[in-house]
C-alpha cells in the first residue's frame, strides 16, 4: 500500500505511539487492575520483575519476541518502570515491524505473480524471497537470544532456599 519505506514508518509511528498510549492508560486508570491481573499471572509477573529491575535492556529484549506488546505495555505501565527506559525500549519493537512490513510486500509480489501482471525479473523474485527467509531467520535467531534472556532474568527473580 505504502511501499517499504512509508510502510515501515507508518507501522513503527503507530505501533509506538499505540504502546505509550497503553503505558498511560495503565498507568493512570488501570494499575490496580493490572496488579490483580500479575498476581493470577506468573509467568507475567516474573517478566514485569525482571523488566522494572533490569529496565531498558530486557525491555528491548522483550520487543523482540512475538510477545503480545499491548499487554507488555499495560504490564509496564502497571510496573515501577520509568516512562523514559519504556520509551526507549519501543525503539525494540522497530525489527519485528520491518519484517512484518516486509511480509506485506512479498505477499504483494506474491499476488501479482499469480495473477501474471509481474513486471519483476526472475532475479527481483528470488532476491525478494531470499530477503524474507532472511527476515524470517534472523527474527527467529533474535527471538531465541530474548527468552533465554529472559529465562535468565526469571531464574534469577527466584527465591533461593
Amino acid at each position: 500500500l505504502f511501499g517499504m519505506g512509508w510502510g515501515v514508518a507508518c507501522a513503527v509511528v503507530g505501533s509506538i505511539a499505540g504502546a505509550l498510549l497503553a503505558f498511560w492508560v495503565s498507568r493512570l486508570l488501570l494499575r490496580e487492575r493490572v496488579r490483580l491481573f500479575l498476581t493470577e499471572h506468573p509467568r507475567w509477573s516474573a517478566i514485569e520483575e525482571a523488566a522494572s529491575r533490569e529496565g531498558l535492556r530486557l525491555q528491548l529484549l522483550i520487543r523482540l519476541t512475538p510477545m503480545p506488546s499491548a499487554t507488555f505495555s499495560y504490564i509496564m505501565g502497571a510496573s515501577r518502570l520509568g516512562f523514559k527506559a519504556f520509551a526507549l525500549g519501543c525503539a525494540g519493537m522497530i525489527p519485528g515491524m520491518f519484517v512484518e512490513v516486509y511480509l506485506g510486500h512479498v505477499a504483494g509480489h506474491a499476488a501479482h505473480l499469480a495473477s501474471g501482471t509481474s513486471e519483476h525479473s526472475l532475479l527481483h523474485t528470488a532476491v525478494t524471497i531470499f530477503g524474507l527467509a532472511l527476515a524470517v531467520v534472523v527474527m527467529m535467531y533474535i527471538t531465541r537470544l530474548a527468552r533465554r534472556a529472559i529465562a535468565q532474568s526469571e531464574v534469577q527473580l527466584e527465591p533461593t532456599e
